[in-house]
């Protein structure tokens, strides 16, 4: 009889040390808000059309940021969006002093430049640069996300 090893599957393997990592941030996000007693970093998240996995990374998002105690803005672009209008919602965000951190739902329709629309986030609200490869199905993305914009809010604070 020839004994035989199951065949380790590394994919697997992967997603589920991402989820546990993903899980240690959160949680370690979580004792980090709960004492600034009561105080709430923000983050605005601006997506530009309809496109349905970037529809359901923000809403993914959403229902993750409410677990960790972060405030979400959502800022939805109809398709006819242009640059210039996104632009000029950015700078207003980059002036809110509510808003801590912003995030550009990736990807952007065509004739956008995301590297123009990234950069010109104000350094100190700018999660894209920060996390500049935010997976749509990524736990572990999505708790740097939240990590980073506690760290903002600090920063803004100090």
């Amino acid at each position: 009889m020839i004994f035989r090893f199951p065949r380790c599957n590394n994919r697997m393997s992967k997603k589920n040390n991402d989820i546990a990592l993903a899980k240690k941030i959160n949680d370690q996000t979580v004792k980090e808000i709960f004492a600034l007693k009561g105080v709430r970093p923000n983050l605005a998240v601006i997506v530009v059309g309809k496109n349905k996995k970037t529809v359901n990374s923000v809403k993914a998002k959403e229902k993750e940021a409410k677990k960790v105690g972060i405030d979400t803005h959502v800022y939805k672009c109809a398709d006819n969006t242009d640059s210039k209008e996104l632009l000029e919602a950015i700078v207003c965000l980059n002036k809110d002093d509510l808003i801590d951190g912003i995030l550009i739902e990736l990807p952007l329709p065509k004739g956008f430049d995301a590297e123009e629309i990234i950069k010109s986030i104000n350094e100190d609200k700018n999660i894209n640069s920060i996390e500049p490869v935010l997976l749509a199905d990524n736990p572990l993305a999505i708790a740097k996300i939240f990590q980073s914009t506690l760290a903002l809010y600090k920063a803004r604070r100090k």
